[in-house]
């Protein structure tokens, strides 16, 4: 059993879902697949508990009473908004993406209307709180990945290491890592550092 923080759980597991099965027409020995695929669920395990904490326990408990029902109010608006600009700009002969003519949307009621100007009262109050909340929230997340988690991690010898190498390949050129072309023997120093007994 091993010690490391969520921010440490984090890397580890964006580290390890770029790391690939098959490379360049080159595929891994029978077995050291599977074995990559459940050092990667170990690490997606660990962020599904950390992210459902987070919005279950923390982010409820930093909510002030009434909050979901305000924001859902504000929702509201912002719906009778889109759907009266759209009413207003509508033009003949207007499209969908698909290049089919689009029918004249309705207008919203004068009642949605006036609704929808009544809680435009409050918005100034609503995003000062939902301003607030997300800088709580932001503070929570880090205090949270500073924290330790203890886990059985699965590492890979130094034989399926080597299969990993002949995999990727050792010569000049790239893999792509979180969106970044990073050169092979970068990568498999990475690898090493934080994934191998």
């Amino acid at each position: 059993m091993s010690k490391m923080t969520y921010n440490e759980v984090f890397e580890k597991s964006s580290i390890i879902k770029n790391l690939p099965i098959a490379f360049e027409g080159r595929v891994l020995p029978k077995g050291l697949p599977a074995k990559v695929v459940m050092v990667r669920v170990q690490y997606d395990n660990l962020i599904e508990a950390f992210e459902k904490e987070m919005q279950e326990k923390v982010l409820k408990e930093l909510k002030k009473e009434g909050f979901d029902e305000r924001s859902q109010k504000f929702q509201e608006m912002e719906d009778i908004d889109k759907r009266k600009v759209a009413a207003e700009t509508w033009k003949e002969g207007d499209v969908d993406s698909e290049g089919k003519a689009v029918e004249k949307p309705a207008m919203p009621s004068e009642e949605e209307l006036k609704k929808a100007d009544e809680i435009r009262k409050g918005k100034k109050d609503f995003d000062k709180e939902l301003s607030e909340l997300n800088d709580e929230y932001r503070h929570a997340r880090i205090a949270k990945g500073a924290e330790e988690v203890d886990m059985k991690e699965r590492k890979f010898t130094m034989e399926e290491f080597s299969e990993l190498i002949e995999m990727i390949g050792q010569d000049e050129g790239n893999i792509k890592v979180n969106g970044t072309d990073i050169p092979k023997w970068a990568f498999i120093n990475t690898i090493a550092a934080k994934f191998v007994e």
